[in-house]
């Protein structure tokens, strides 16, 4: 992708900051983040010319101005925490539904190529089916996964009436650089590097005959742009 004009909400944070890493150097990348999880630090091309930083909450942008000869839009602001969503669930939902219902009509508005989507592979609820599929039904066990399941319906409603194109990326478990170790949502992977590095043993719960699906974050980064340049 080069010589767009690009949006990435929550550009500071874990993974978006790896996308703008990846679009930087060949585009103009305005990121909008209220840095409540994200980190400044993450963006280590903070002083790029191709780079402007809005920090600020998506419900109280001017959206409309900000998005005004945009090409695309990647949308990563969210609160991701599971229990977290369950005891607010209302703060959950301003942030993951009202903000993304914004944000939507800001696209509409400024006719967006595309907006692509982090949504989880949590609205697959506990499905027993493996591999998952993306045509399984949506079971969400929690506020958060509603949520996501709720932005992904919304996207499509707005293809339906208003013709924006969107891509939608269930996540399973990302890890890699940037990552929060300390965080209660870290991947295994993280904690067992940081484990290694101080010379204990990594913490293994059960017979250690459990699986779970990691993703590398760089290919995160790379699969949200080829999400947008795709013609689905």
């Amino acid at each position: 992708m080069e010589n767009k004009e690009i949006v990435v909400t929550g550009g500071c944070g874990f993974i978006g900051s790896h996308i703008v890493d990846e679009l930087i150097e060949n585009n103009k990348v305005t990121v909008i983040d209220n840095l409540s999880s994200g980190k400044m630090e993450n963006l280590k091309n903070q002083d790029h010319e191709n780079l402007s930083l809005i920090k600020a909450d998506l419900l109280d942008c001017d959206l409309d101005e900000i998005l005004k000869g945009k090409d695309y839009v990647f949308h990563l602001a969210a609160k991701v925490s599971v229990p977290g969503s369950v005891a607010e669930p209302l703060d959950y939902n301003e942030t993951n539904i009202d903000a993304t219902l914004k944000l939507l009509i800001a696209c509409k508005n400024n006719n967006i190529k595309k907006i692509v989507f982090s949504s989880s592979s949590a609205v697959y609820g506990e499905n027993p089916n493996m591999p998952l599929k993306e045509g399984e039904n949506f079971d969400p066990c929690s506020p958060y996964a509603a949520q996501k399941a709720s932005g992904e319906l919304y996207l499509k409603s707005f293809y339906e009436a208003y013709g924006l194109n969107y891509v939608a990326l269930r996540y399973f478990n990302v890890f890699g650089p940037r990552q929060d170790e300390n965080s209660p949502y870290a991947a295994v992977i993280p904690k067992f590097i940081s484990a290694i590095l101080k010379g204990e043993s990594p913490e293994i719960y059960g017979d250690g005959e459990q699986s779970r699906d990691f993703i590398f974050v760089k290919e995160i980064a790379k699969a949200n742009i080829a999400a947008a340049e795709s013609d689905f």
